[in-house]
């Protein structure tokens, strides 16, 4: 059990913070540094389980749609 890979899908947006998309910036962000504290504690206790995090490229979604 002490193997496998944990991947999240995350966004360029978890890096920078655009106007009214506070909430979905902050969620993408928050999955950042869960991964990122997720890997230390992993390292720390030498396990084999690793940790990534997806970028997916832009998609033309109606997200953004009526943000004018």
């Amino acid at each position: 059990r002490n193997r496998g890979v944990i991947v999240q899908v995350g966004s360029a947006l978890a890096y920078r913070g655009i106007p009214l998309q506070a909430a979905y910036c902050a969620a993408k962000h928050a999955i950042q540094g869960f991964c990122d504290s997720l890997r230390c504690e992993l390292l720390h206790d030498k396990s084999n389980v690793q940790v990534t995090m997806l970028q997916m490229p832009a998609l033309n979604t109606p997200q953004f749609g009526w943000v004018k």
